[in-house]
């Protein structure tokens, strides 16, 4: 990945992961334990996985790994760990960092910036109403229907 598909790939993900905070936030707290499309998962489940993921993939980097989260909140620990992946992203060397992945020979930088549309993780991005509710306009932007 050459640099300026890195510097691309940074704020990419500064866009997305603060529109994705932003539906984050805008939850109510009492809808996290509502069932989620994947089943028999509730929306804090597949928010957790998506910290998780993110997370897990720092720390198989060659690179100081995240701090820890264990016994945090979950929308506290998306913080920590949305701000190390956009602090390696923003460093060119990690940015860049070469190694095999599930998918084949790639880059950390590549990793985060066509991992999730690949097949398999998260369907095109779905279009939901201006005025829709924060969880449906989550749900969308992971490629499901709400």
């Amino acid at each position: 990945m050459n640099n300026s598909a890195s510097v691309e790939a940074a704020e990419r993900y500064r866009t997305l992961s603060s529109r994705f905070t932003g539906l984050v936030e805008a939850v109510p707290v009492d809808c996290w334990d509502a069932p989620s499309p994947c089943a028999e998962w509730s929306a804090r489940d597949v928010f957790a996985h998506v910290v998780n993921t993110e997370r897990d993939l720092l720390c198989r980097m060659p690179f100081p790994p995240p701090p820890t989260t264990d016994g945090l909140e979950v929308r506290s620990a998306w913080s920590i760990i949305r701000d190390r992946v956009q602090q390696a992203l923003d460093n060119p060397h990690e940015a860049g960092h070469n190694y095999n992945s599930m998918f084949g020979p790639t880059t950390f930088a590549q990793t985060i910036a066509d991992t999730m549309r690949q097949p398999g993780v998260f369907g095109p991005e779905v279009e939901v109403p201006s005025d829709a509710d924060p969880q449906s306009k989550l749900l969308g932007l992971l490629g499901r229907r709400p």
